[in-house]
């Protein structure tokens, strides 16, 4: 009797080490959870709910949140979340925020193209072209052939406010597009972009069957063509 009581200590001792093993590590998920997870969303909140109630503006956002840089990476981890923990009006404030981090949210803000969520993408797009920096070119021409109609109206209109010349092919293969408000965009953006290689295509366009698609591509051509030597 007592050679089983003496034999079953040791497997007793192991079982209680493994629990308390197994207690630490999940304390410690826990707190890596905390840390990298909720942490950044609490904060990214806190700030949303202060500039909802006139409290604090982006750029008070911004340094709340711990400068543009580490701004920027929590409102993009932020606005990646479903829709039960971040609503759509928040995940917009949150973009406005990224905006108000400048150079250091474009990154992200690219990275963001690449979600599954078309109003992220939407946003996403929108911001890049507004802060003007050119390694958004690339990626918001390929927003140009996104499945959702409204992000290739918004990338094309970045890509007007960006003025690069890498874009005008793409956007003359975009006066093609099955949406009217596409080509519209798109031909509105080339009249900016004024590079005579346009003409012809959106000559094209002066037959298309929207008659708004018409009359931008009409001015466009005229833009073009003013500029021209």
């Amino acid at each position: 009797m007592n050679d089983d009581a003496g034999g079953e200590l040791p497997d007793r001792s192991k079982r209680i080490y493994v629990l308390w093993a197994a207690g630490f590590a999940f304390l410690g998920l826990l707190a890596i959870f905390c840390v990298y997870f909720l942490r950044p969303c609490v904060e990214v909140r806190a700030a949303v709910r202060r500039i909802d109630a006139g409290k604090s503006s982006c750029e008070d956002a911004v340094k709340f949140l711990g400068g543009p840089e580490k701004a920027a990476a929590k409102c993009a981890f932020y606005v990646r979340l479903p829709e039960m923990l971040a609503t759509g009006e928040n995940k917009y404030q949150a973009f406005r925020i990224l905006y108000a981090c400048g150079q250091p949210a474009v990154p992200w803000l690219v990275s963001l193209l690449g979600s599954r969520d078309a109003y992220v993408r939407c946003l996403a797009a929108r911001e890049l072209g507004v802060l003007n920096d050119s390694r958004a070119v690339e990626p918001l021409i390929a927003a140009l052939k996104d499945s959702n109609a409204d992000i290739r109206v918004i990338a094309a209109s970045a890509l007007s406010r960006l003025k690069d010349r890498r874009a005008v092919e793409p956007l003359m293969a975009t006066l093609k597009d099955s949406d009217a408000r596409v080509r519209l965009v798109a031909a509105g953006a080339l009249g900016d972009l004024k590079d005579p290689r346009a003409i012809e295509p959106l000559k094209v366009l002066l037959a298309d069957p929207d008659d708004f698609v018409r009359k931008v591509a009409a001015e466009a051509i005229k833009k073009i063509e003013a500029a021209a030597p």
